[in-house]
């Protein structure tokens, strides 16, 4: 049998394993709250939910925002289960805010990423909550950060079939 192709160091599974394996398809996007989200993103979460008929969205929501998820009423207006995958408000995940890019002028709109080690750690608490969800599931929409969107993609690629969209206006 040939070697299978590997892609940035992952070997791509063989067409007849993927069939049994549980498929994750990622959206990323900013975290639209309920009172915010843009009827142009709520119209293409209808759609992938439609396409793709996910047993449940996982969401990178933050407890702290106050509001809640524009996904979750997406979900709830077509009967979808709902859950947050992101990581509480421990100081370990505390990433850069606004100040961090505090010397740029606030009209340009930049602000820090970071701290990488940070990310990481969340990123991998997102992995291991999406891996428990889909434990009784075969299909997840899992709404990220565009900033997780590839890396994230990546760390979930060895246990998932994995598919990735964007909001075409917040990425080119």
């Amino acid at each position: 049998m040939l070697p299978y192709p590997h892609i940035l160091g992952i070997e791509v599974a063989p067409l007849e394993n993927t069939m049994s394996r549980k498929q994750l398809v990622l959206f990323g996007t900013r975290h639209w709250p309920i009172s915010g989200i843009p009827n142009e993103i709520q119209s293409s979460l209808r759609v992938l939910i439609s396409k793709f008929q996910p047993d449940v969205a996982l969401e990178e929501w933050s407890t702290v925002q106050g509001q809640r998820s524009g996904l979750a009423a997406v979900c709830d207006s077509l009967k979808v289960p709902w859950e947050n995958i992101g990581t509480p408000p421990d100081p370990k995940f505390k990433t850069y805010d606004h100040t961090a890019a505090a010397d740029f002028p606030a009209t340009i709109n930049v602000v820090q990423y970071g701290p990488l080690g940070t990310q990481e750690q969340r990123e991998e608490a997102m992995r291991e909550s999406i891996v428990r969800a889909m434990s009784s599931r075969s299909v997840a929409l899992v709404l990220v950060g565009v900033a997780h969107l590839h890396s994230m993609m990546l760390k979930l690629s060895s246990d998932f079939l994995v598919s990735g969209y964007a909001y075409r206006l917040e990425v080119f």
